[in-house]
């Protein structure tokens, strides 16, 4: 029987916000497959008229070292998240004292 390496870790943003996936530990890039909506009208994507198209995307997440009372572990956020964005989902889920760097974040 194989042994899995991979760890479950923590992705803020997109799709898969708050949720935990298994990543391969030290692996600094993870993409999940979703569904865009998109359309040539800049208001149909509040109006919904006409119905947007909804297209095959992939979101792609960036590793982060994230340091909390818990101790030290991965995280993974969506590759357009500012720091304040981040600093802000990871105070959801590990409260205060949470530090994180976008540096190499290592298993």
């Amino acid at each position: 029987m194989h042994e899995n390496p991979n760890t479950e870790s923590l992705f803020i943003g997109g799709s898969a916000d708050g949720t935990r996936i298994a990543v391969a530990p030290g692996e600094a890039e993870h993409r999940i497959s979703s569904v865009a909506e998109i359309s040539d009208e800049p208001e149909a994507l509040e109006t919904l008229d006409p119905r947007p198209k909804r297209v095959p995307s992939v979101e792609i997440y960036q590793a982060i070292a994230v340091e909390h009372r818990g101790g030290r572990e991965t995280a993974y956020a969506l590759n357009m998240m500012t720091d304040e964005g981040i600093a802000a989902e990871l105070l959801k889920h590990f409260g205060l004292d949470t530090k994180f760097s976008r540096a190499k974040a290592g298993g």
